[in-house]
């Protein structure tokens, strides 16, 4: 879990730093907004097959896999950390972006738990097979799809670079 976090972080790095990249014709962009409400799916079973089961805890805004067979869970949180109650901004934060600053050229950083878990930016919604976890954040001006669905002997976890 920990490399595919790692993996989807390197991915979403790249990716943001392709518009900066760019020369030649300015356009304007719309400004950005976000849903005046955000949606969220209670806490629960989102999905399952023959060995695992993918649940939903929207008090912690995790997803967890479980092992039908040994009772294993993995988890967008450390699972320990989380079963302990632990709050920590790195921890419990399942994204991280880096961005640059369109005011001074700086090098940013945002993490989900306190960029928008804590600012209650994030929008959770059920998908077939999974749940899609929309993360809003303001001071990037940036909206990132994640995506985590369980297959027949995998999970997939993906952000689709045309929802960004």
């Amino acid at each position: 879990m920990e490399r595919i976090k790692y993996l989807a972080v390197l991915a979403i790095c790249g990716l943001l730093s392709l518009p900066l990249s760019a020369c030649g014709n300015v356009r304007e962009i719309a400004e950005y907004q976000i849903p005046e409400t955000m949606q969220t799916i209670e806490t629960g079973l989102i999905a399952e097959n023959e060995h695992y089961l993918l649940k939903w805890d929207d008090e912690q805004k995790s997803a967890l896999l479980e092992n039908k067979a040994t009772g294993y869970i993995w988890s967008t949180v450390p699972y320990e950390f989380l079963k302990e109650g632990g709050s920590n901004v790195n921890l419990n934060s399942p994204l991280f972006i880096q961005y640059y600053s369109p005011y001074d050229g700086s090098l940013q950083t945002s993490k989900a738990y306190s960029d928008c878990i804590m600012e209650e930016t994030l929008e959770v919604t059920q998908v077939d097979g999974g749940v899609k976890l929309t993360f809003y954040f303001l001071d990037a001006e940036v909206t990132i799809p994640l995506y985590i669905t369980l297959r027949e002997n995998s999970l997939r976890v993906s952000v689709p670079l045309s929802e960004i």
